[in-house]
């Protein structure tokens, strides 16, 4: 008999060494996705600065075309350029590496200098939760 359940949930808090801690939830398939394969589970990802009581900041559906490689996304935004930037490249990278559609949601106060750091810790945090 096969598992019904097909996802698992994992949360953390990130304390890069340059830069603010932040809270991170994903759900994520149980095995790694296959990238030589549609994959139609999403990883879905939370990034939060100040915890679970906040407004929502930025919302970004991503997904790829396998064949031309092209990377689509739907956007729901109730924050600033700079959140919806870091949320939109956050997307585009879970979708290309792990060859599956994302979604990924940040709220909080997020700046400029916050980009690099978050999106690399943010990439290893799922990188290494499989």
């Amino acid at each position: 008999m096969t598992s019904l359940k097909q996802t698992q949930t994992v949360t953390s808090k990130i304390n890069p060494i340059f830069g603010d801690e932040f809270q991170i939830a994903a759900t994520l398939p149980l095995e790694r996705p296959d990238t030589t394969k549609k994959n139609r589970k999403p990883i879905s990802i939370h990034l939060s600065k100040v915890g679970t009581n906040t407004l929502l900041g930025c919302y970004v559906y991503t997904i790829i075309d396998k064949r031309s490689d092209k990377i689509y996304q739907t956007l729901l935004n109730n924050s600033e350029e700079t959140l919806v930037d870091m949320t939109k490249k956050i997307g585009s990278l879970i979708s290309k590496k792990f060859s599956t559609p994302s979604y990924v949601s940040l709220s909080g106060d997020w700046s400029l200098e916050d980009l690099m750091v978050t999106v690399k810790e943010t990439i290893k945090f799922v990188d290494e939760s499989f």
